[in-house]
């Protein structure tokens, strides 16, 4: 809910905040040491969730070259995708292969799907004051 509320705003201070506080509820959850794998799963859909509000309010707000911004982001996307399969691959063949896998291989991916998020919105957020 805030994160709607905050699109209404763009200001960059905001998203700062609002990504600084993901990040620490993410690792209060995780340092509980119970479901992490599900935690890193779920700061990822968040991350994400920001992630196209700040890149949605850089279009809507922000004097910018929106075709420019849009190839952009379509060619992070691609990257990003293609990450991802390179880091889900091992863990996809090891299951096809009746391999155990623990919910320790899955944390780790969500946790770098989330890091690459994270990342991207750090640089969105800069767009701001471009």
């Amino acid at each position: 809910m805030f994160l709607i509320c905050l699109s209404c705003t763009a200001q960059q201070t905001d998203y700062t905040i609002v990504l600084e506080q993901l990040e620490q509820e993410n690792q209060e959850k995780l340092d509980i040491g119970k479901q992490m794998m599900q935690t890193e799963r779920d700061h990822l859909i968040r991350l994400d969730s920001l992630m196209n509000i700040v890149y949605q309010d850089l279009l809507r707000y922000k004097n910018t070259n929106k075709k420019a911004m849009k190839i952009e982001q379509e060619k992070w996307v691609v990257r990003n995708n293609v990450d991802n399969k390179e880091t889900w691959q091992p863990i996809t063949q090891s299951i096809k292969n009746g391999w155990v896998i623990g919910d320790d291989m899955k944390m780790i991916a969500y946790s770098k799907q989330a890091d690459l998020k994270y990342n991207r919105i750090l640089e969105l957020i800069g767009k701001f004051e471009d």
